[in-house]
């Protein structure tokens, strides 16, 4: 299957944490999805991850929404 990379990103927050944010184009969705993204979301403190998008159920309803809410959820959790 093709993919084109359309995001590798890494945020420093702190000293101590980061964000990654990884985000392919499909050239068609996986099995069970009903989109062409595949994405890897991940926020490491002190060297740990303490928060990765696994493959759980999420209402997708497009990228820019899925970063938002990692992105708050981040927020969230580095308070």
């Amino acid at each position: 299957m093709e993919a084109e990379l359309l995001l590798d990103r890494r945020d420093v927050l702190s000293e101590a944490a980061f964000i990654e944010r990884v985000v392919w184009l499909l050239s068609q969705p996986l099995l069970g999805s009903g989109h062409r993204f595949k994405y890897r979301l991940a926020l490491v403190v002190n060297g740990e991850c303490v928060m990765r998008a696994w493959e759980e159920g999420y209402e997708f309803s497009g990228i820019d929404k899925l970063l938002a809410d990692f992105r708050a959820d981040v927020e969230r959790i580095v308070k």
